[in-house]
């Protein structure tokens, strides 16, 4: 495996060489935007579950371990600091998924990767990390609706 760095030129004709296109990179592109946005809803809808149920029973024992130099019974402060926590990660986690995705921002770095995969003699493979993120897009998942 070659792991010298590729220039976007590089990567380009290596790319191009083995007959794929701009639109076949920008596919892959979009389905990391869209898995990334994917991972980012499941995250959010943990963090919608922690914050309704991150009220402990006060005065439950904290097993040592997890004390961090504080007292060994569950306490009010504790609680209100760890909503406090996760109402902070919920709003950015919501603010983060309005978002458009970013196609873009992700096409470098699958250029990159195919043209990697394609130097290392992974034609196949390449073809079908095109092929899968095809199907994606074909099906409207890697479209942004709305």
């Amino acid at each position: 495996m070659n792991t010298a760095k590729l220039t976007d030129e590089q990567a380009w004709e290596l790319v191009n060489r083995a007959g794929f296109t701009a639109d076949d990179v920008a596919a892959v592109a979009a389905d990391r935007a869209r898995r990334e946005h994917e991972n980012l809803l499941s995250a959010l809808a943990l963090a919608e579950t922690m914050y309704e149920q991150v009220w402990g029973d006060i005065g439950l024992a904290v097993p040592a371990e997890d004390r961090h130099g504080r007292g060994g019974k569950l306490t009010l402060t504790d609680c209100d600091g760890a909503r406090r926590v996760v109402a902070a990660q919920l709003a950015e986690a919501r603010r983060r998924a309005e978002e458009p995705w970013d196609t873009a921002g992700n096409v470098p770095s699958a250029l990159r990767a195919l043209a990697r995969r394609e130097r290392d003699g992974d034609h196949d493979g390449v073809r079908l990390l095109i092929d899968l993120a095809r199907r994606g897009d074909s099906t409207g998942i890697g479209s942004r609706k709305g």
